[in-house]
């Protein structure tokens, strides 16, 4: 039990709150990406793409997918593209409301633990 509460406030702890936004199609020389950002882009021949940016010039930018497959497009072969932002006060509250949760939880389980040990001693 006290493990899976564990493993439970862990991965509530790494929960990251991102979310997509649609962004204009970069102009030449105007880029609204930059190196590090997760971009998901549909061109004009209805190709999707979700990539980490690895490079950007005037012309085009350069990412990876998941599978490290490399791809490079041209701004004007894109029909649509957004941007993932990652939300980090949501991330943050998310964070410390879990871990709030799993203390109370924890508190609980002591109490009821402890009453438990008392009632099997005899002391009650």
């Amino acid at each position: 039990m006290f493990r899976a509460v564990i493993a439970l406030f862990v991965s509530a702890c790494l929960i990251g709150c991102t979310s997509m936004k649609a962004v204009e199609v970069p102009a030449p020389g105007a880029p609204q990406i930059s190196v590090g950002d997760t971009v998901h882009v549909t061109t004009k021949t209805n190709t999707a793409y979700t990539l980490q940016i690895t490079e950007i010039s005037n012309t085009f930018m350069v990412g990876k997918d998941d599978a490290g497959r490399q791809s490079k497009i041209g701004f004007d072969q894109i029909k649509a593209l957004e941007v993932k932002k990652s939300a980090a006060a949501k991330t943050a509250g998310a964070g410390l409301g879990a871990g709030v949760l799993v203390a109370v939880v924890l508190f609980v389980v002591g109490i009821i633990a402890f009453g438990k040990a008392m009632e099997s001693s005899g002391k009650n």
